[in-house]
């Protein structure tokens, strides 16, 4: 997955409504449609312009948290890697290179 901006997301999100949310999902344009649809419906259209300036603020938090799970992704990630790296398969370290009678003896000895 790629990063997104969350300031680009923003200004789509303030310009072109619930088209600049399709820049960080589909499933977001689609909420924000039906949120459109039902409060415009039950306001009389009062309720759009206000639901349209918040996709602005959708557009950027939306983009935030798309980033913090990529960033959380890849940070697990790495641990897990670092973990199996630094254990040799039977479970010591990898510094360790021989293993004299009861004593482990590191590399660097």
């Amino acid at each position: 997955m790629k990063r997104k901006s969350p300031v680009l997301a923003g200004i789509l999100g303030l310009v072109l409504g619930v088209f600049g949310l399709l820049y960080v999902g589909f499933w977001h344009a689609v909420l924000a449609t039906i949120l459109i649809l039902v409060f415009g419906g039950i306001t009389g259209g009062v309720a759009v312009p206000i639901i349209w300036l918040a996709l602005g603020a959708w557009g950027y938090h939306a983009a935030k948290s798309h980033n913090h799970k990529i960033d959380s992704h890849e940070n697990t990630q790495a641990e897990s890697m670092n973990d199996r790296l630094a254990t040799a398969p039977h479970g010591l370290p990898v510094n360790v290179q021989l293993k004299l009678g009861n004593r482990i003896r590191p590399i660097n000895e």
